[in-house]
């Protein structure tokens, strides 16, 4: 592997892994530095499993710190006060609980963000971190199927 090569492996992990960024930006990313949209999605989706696996991890040490900072976020938020994730999130997981959030996750709050709330109103630690890599799992196949699509019809439109 060239150093060139590994230096964009490492770019498209650590995007993976970024909160904010994670698959949605990882994938794209990795094919136009030129890897096809299966290794893309797989070397965004191992690192941001990754993260949210040291954060599961972390996440005894550093309950009370999270807690203070979210907890109060959620304490006696009406829907006129919450913010619009905070009633995203809310909804979802009044309606469907951890599989919901989870599979959500992704595409509307980031699976960090989810991944704290989650275990702050009691998830299972395990329990979250089977539903969240599921849902990086099915979500970076969605995209993969998507570039590769989107790829494919570009190519047919320009030859």
């Amino acid at each position: 592997m060239s150093k060139e090569v590994f230096l964009e492996t490492i770019t498209v992990f650590a995007m993976g892994a970024l909160p904010w960024f994670e698959i949605w930006t990882a994938v794209p990313l990795g094919v136009v530095l030129g890897f096809s949209p299966f290794t893309a999605t797989v070397i965004a989706i191992i690192g941001n499993v990754l993260s949210i696996i040291l954060m599961i991890a972390l996440f005894p040490h550093l309950k009370d710190f999270i807690t203070r900072k979210f907890r109060s976020k959620f304490a006696g938020v009406t829907k006129k006060d919450a913010s619009p994730r905070q009633k995203r999130f809310l909804k979802i997981w009044r309606k469907f609980g951890l599989p919901g959030v989870a599979l959500a996750a992704p595409f509307f709050i980031g699976t960090h963000l989810a991944v704290a709330f989650c275990l702050i109103l009691g998830s299972n630690l395990y329990q979250t971190l089977l539903w969240i890599t599921t849902s990086i799992i099915i979500w970076g196949i969605v995209i993969a199927v998507s570039l590769d699509m989107g790829l494919g019809l570009y190519e047919q439109l320009v030859t």
